[in-house]
């Protein structure tokens, strides 16, 4: 078993692992989700 998160504005049934949420150029993780969607 490994921690997910979600993203209220996805819906409960999106999930990820914080490892692969990830910025794209930097590669920073976005622990706080508020560059989704």
């Amino acid at each position: 078993d490994s921690p997910v998160v979600y993203s209220d504005r996805a819906g409960y049934s999106k999930q990820w692992h914080p490892a692969c949420f990830v910025c794209a150029k930097c590669s920073e993780p976005l622990v706080d989700l508020i560059y989704f969607w």
